[in-house]
């Protein structure tokens, strides 16, 4: 993060994505969260919103809130992934429960624009979800891709300057 941010280094986004790309090899969930970030900004990477979902998908999927919150955002705008109001839902409910006060205000606002049988819908991803991470899960499938191929495919990721 130092790298990242500047602090007590000079600001290299090179080096952070480095850093932040070890760790997250290991399952963190932060430098997933924060790999996610440089993806969507571009910053010391190609910008890509697909691999930023997918890194976002990696910390949603161990109940990293922030990672849930923004992971809802991408479905809701469709970036990274089809657009999905539904889908969205689901992700901003989970990261509500997590704490997120900005999925709880951003829920209130799409749940007036979803049909009964969407938020049923969605009311039954969230169910799915949480049978398959319940928490003592989540410890075992701590690097787990989920068999996400965009996932597996950003743990290598082209040098900035890639094609």
């Amino acid at each position: 993060m130092l790298y990242a941010k500047g602090q007590a280094v000079q600001r290299d986004d090179a080096q952070a994505i480095k850093w932040f790309l070890q760790a997250a090899k290991q399952g963190h969930q932060q430098a997933e969260y924060n790999l996610a970030v440089m993806y969507l900004l571009g910053a010391g990477v190609v910008e890509s919103s697909k691999n930023a979902a997918a890194w976002f998908r990696r910390a949603a999927n161990q109940g990293f809130a922030d990672a849930q919150y923004q992971l809802g955002l991408l479905y809701l705008q469709g970036q990274g992934a089809g657009q999905d109001l539904v889908e969205a839902f689901k992700w901003w409910t989970l990261a509500a429960d997590g704490g997120s006060r900005l999925a709880a205000r951003a829920l209130n606002t799409l749940a007036q624009e979803l049909s009964s049988y969407e938020l049923e819908d969605a009311a039954q991803r969230v169910t799915a979800w949480r049978e398959k991470h319940a928490p003592e899960t989540l410890a075992t499938e701590a690097g787990d891709t989920d068999g996400d191929s965009a996932a597996a495919a950003a743990l290598n990721p082209p040098p900035s300057g890639g094609p």
